[in-house]
């Protein structure tokens, strides 16, 4: 063993020229494999984060039935305020400080003068809602829902091309018409206090964002579809996941964000 080490420090020794060149090319390509391999991790930390962020949760809760997206009418299988009730309780135990952000996810025509488009809404709760994201944050005239009076719920944010196509800016009205959870038809007027871009032109062509307390006027009902969980930044989320599914109500389950974003793993396969 020893005198093979000698050979080769001499062997080493000799060829000066060569052994800089090799250990200089050993150094670029871990140097370059090092730099690739962060380069993906912060590629995919920033994705989660912004993915998380950007609305889904780090879990989402609702009914099995809510998560299959099979509804004869709006909120068929929408959680009620005894199954809210009984879902905080449970956090409560298994997660003290998980923010719980609830939702409704809603359709139907938005009118202004004489035109009429279908919109795609989206109903939160602004002020719990800072907990995970900002609808602010995508503003680009007035302001986000957050910034709005909690008392007067008959104030929307729209997308740009929404606003573009029925000719509509902020401090105008709108009619927004949704099927009731009854089978009938409601409208509301409502005003826009702010005009967003997602990003993408064919999601703000549809896009409106409104309180939980309008959803449920014009649907008639005091239930919601799902509430997206916010957790602390040091709590486990496959951990809490299986805690809350253990004590969960029945009929009603739970999902970790990675399962409601799958461009998430599809990033991680074609990265990998």
């Amino acid at each position: 063993m020893l005198i093979s080490v000698k050979m080769a420090m001499r062997n080493l020794l000799r060829h000066k020229r060569r052994t800089a060149f090799t250990v200089g090319l050993a150094c670029v390509a871990a140097t370059a494999a090092i730099t690739s391999i962060g380069y993906m991790s912060a590629t995919f930390y920033a994705v989660a984060e912004n993915t998380i962020r950007g609305g889904i949760g780090h879990m989402q809760i609702a009914k099995t039935a809510q998560f299959e997206g099979l509804e004869d009418y709006p909120l068929e299988h929408g959680l009620s305020i005894a199954d809210v009730a009984a879902i905080e309780t449970a956090l409560a135990e298994i997660s003290p400080g998980a923010e719980i952000l609830p939702r409704i996810e809603f359709q139907g025509v938005a009118s202004a003068g004489d035109e009429s488009l279908v919109f795609i809404g989206t109903a939160l709760d602004p002020m719990a809602e800072r907990a995970l994201t900002s609808t602010g944050r995508r503003v680009i005239d007035g302001v986000g829902l957050e910034h709005t009076d909690p008392s007067n719920p008959y104030q929307v944010l729209i997308g740009k091309e929404l606003a573009r196509l029925l000719d509509v800016s902020v401090g105008e009205s709108l009619t927004l018409m949704t099927p009731t959870t009854f089978g009938g038809l409601n409208a509301a007027d409502v005003e826009i206090v702010g005009i967003a871009s997602l990003g993408v032109a064919e999601v703000d062509r549809t896009y409106i964002a409104a309180p939980i307390a309008l959803a449920q006027d014009l649907l008639r009902t005091e239930h919601v579809g799902k509430l997206a969980i916010a957790l602390p930044d040091e709590v486990p989320v496959a951990e809490t996941l299986a805690r809350f599914k253990g004590t969960a109500p029945a009929g009603v389950t739970a999902k970790h964000w990675r399962e409601l974003a799958s461009l998430y793993d599809q990033l991680i396969e074609n990265f990998s």
